[in-house]
């Protein structure tokens, strides 16, 4: 087989040189977002340390918890549009952008979490341990919701039918 052969071959409704091209400009364009991505945090987080808001300091916690991954999930579905892809391939493609959407959500909402409760705990200014023990459980309760719930729109993404998981719920 030549090399103009396999080049030609078609997977998902592509060529291998679509695809190559697809994945070298998703990972292109990652490295440069990422780059844009970390000065921007730069400069939010220096203007932050200047200023007396809490509001600015959550959404530093925030944005440092955005990952590498969703850049990059994100840069390969901006790829994808352009391609003639197959149904099926299609549909993988949003499942990744929307399952990587959700761990991004998750870990926004866990930064969230974390910070109201810092906050809380700031504010009742004691050593009680029984503050430091409610804090811990509503901390608990607060991220097990949240990974509950992103589980279950997860699942119901991927077309798992999840009316019988809320009907267990009570």
């Amino acid at each position: 087989m030549h090399l103009q052969q396999l080049l030609d071959t078609r997977i998902w409704g592509i060529t291998l040189t679509e695809l190559a091209a697809a994945v070298v400009s998703a990972v292109v364009l990652t490295v440069v977002l990422r780059v844009v991505f970390n000065w921007v945090l730069g400069r939010v987080r220096s203007l932050s340390a200047r200023t007396e808001s809490d509001l600015d300091d959550l959404v530093v916690e925030l944005l440092d918890k955005t990952r590498t991954l969703l850049i990059g999930v994100v840069a390969l579905w901006v790829t994808s549009r352009p391609l003639p892809l197959a149904a099926d391939a299609e549909q993988v493609v949003r499942a990744v952008l929307v399952l990587g959407l959700l761990v991004q959500a998750g870990l926004w909402g866990m930064g969230g979490i974390n910070y109201l409760l810092k906050r809380w705990s700031h504010r009742q200014k004691t050593d009680d341990p029984g503050i430091a023990t409610a804090v811990g459980v509503v901390g608990f309760v607060a991220r097990f919701a949240l990974w509950s719930l992103l589980l279950l729109t997860a699942l119901g993404t991927l077309g798992i039918n999840i009316g019988p998981f809320i009907a267990s719920l009570g």
